[in-house]
Formats: structure tokens, C-alpha cells, sequence
């Protein structure tokens, strides 16, 4: 069962009517009779265009994002964040963990594989940034390699010149103290040579 009822109308502050999936238009005091008589009944905040009634942002406290979220992270990565993987995204990955207070929000969020995300899940692997501008992957091994999201035509860089961020490409970019490059890189190189 789906029901639409402003937060104000829920508490009682004003008189808008709900909507309920299936029905049509409640009044708020059937509304918050419906809530306390479920036994298990999900809240879900969703924050809405005052005059479209549009949704602008949806609850970041659960786990699996909405359509909304998803659609944002895969035109935004368009493949696997992993920066030496060029694969589809098949899943989106939280860089903090949900279990341990990770929000879902297209900033919180990376596309990636799902060969990428079981590794994701093995001790020693750490992503650290901000998904919208540069994310640094960390490995077991302690190397590091950053990743930028796609640009889109006509937007700005990811960071500005005179940022002290590190220039990432979407290719593995290994620390200036790491001796070899990535195997990829070592064949290409070997290839061009």
C-alpha cells in the first residue's frame, strides 16, 4: 500500500488531503489512522517540489537507491568507476559502507562492475572522495588510483587548476612513489614499443 501525505498534513499542522495508491484522496486524520493501525509500516521521506509536486530528493537512509538516484549515477560514471575497468555498471556502490552510516545519494554513490564491487567488498579496499568530482580508490597493497566521472559537453573540470587535488584520469594513475605502473599500462607500453 502506497500513501502520499505532506509531513505538515501528517502532523497535523494543516488540512491537505493524502493520496492513497489505488483509492484516491484521504483526509489526514484517515491517513494517521492507517499508519498507527499497520503492524509494519514503512515511512519513506521523499522531498517534493512545492509547486510541481516533482520529487527532488528521496530518502537517503535506504539502502537501494530510487530510479531517480540510479539513472543520476549511471549518466554521471557511465561505466565502472574502477579506474583500470572499462566495464558496464552493473551495480552502484556505497563509497562508505550503508551498514556503517553511508547515505544513498548520487555523491555517496559509484557506478561500478560487479566483478568491482565483490572486490570492493574484500578487506584493504577503501574508496575516499566526493563520487561527483574525484574519488581515490586505495588498495590492499596501498597503492592509490583516481577516478573522475565523466564529463559531460560544455561543463567545467572536475576540479579547478590551481586546486591541490591530484590530476586523475580514467586510467589507473599510480602515486609518483610507486615503482611500476599498472599491468594494463606495462602492456600498452610494451605494445607501443
Amino acid at each position: 500500500m502506497q500513501l502520499v501525505i505532506s509531513l505538515s498534513s501528517l502532523l497535523g499542522l494543516d488540512s491537505r488531503n493524502g493520496l492513497l495508491d489505488g483509492y484516491g484522496t484521504i483526509t489526514p486524520s484517515v491517513a494517521r489512522r492507517i499508519i498507527a493501525a499497520g503492524d509494519e509500516v514503512t515511512l519513506t521521506r521523499l522531498l517534493c517540489d512545492p509547486i510541481t509536486g516533482a520529487v527532488m530528493v528521496t530518502d537517503p537512509t535506504k539502502y537501494r537507491p530510487d530510479a531517480a538516484t540510479r539513472h543520476a549515477v549511471v549518466c554521471r560514471d557511465r561505466h565502472c568507476r574502477l579506474p583500470v575497468c572499462d566495464a558496464r555498471i552493473r551495480d552502484l556502490d556505497h563509497k562508505h559502507a550503508f551498514a556503517d552510516g553511508g547515505l544513498t545519494r548520487p555523491d555517496t554513490l559509484q557506478g561500478v562492475c560487479e566483478r568491482s564491487h565483490l572486490a570492493r567488498s574484500h578487506p584493504g579496499w577503501a574508496v575516499t572522495g566526493d563520487a561527483d568530482t574525484v574519488l581515490t580508490w586505495h588498495t590492499p597493497t596501498g597503492h592509490q588510483y583516481y577516478s573522475l566521472p565523466h564529463r559531460r559537453p560544455g561543463t567545467a573540470p572536475a576540479h579547478p587548476a590551481n586546486s591541490t587535488t591530484p590530476t586523475p584520469t580514467r586510467l589507473a594513475q599510480p602515486p609518483p612513489t610507486t615503482p611500476r605502473p599498472p599491468r594494463r599500462a606495462q602492456q600498452a607500453q610494451h605494445d607501443a614499443a
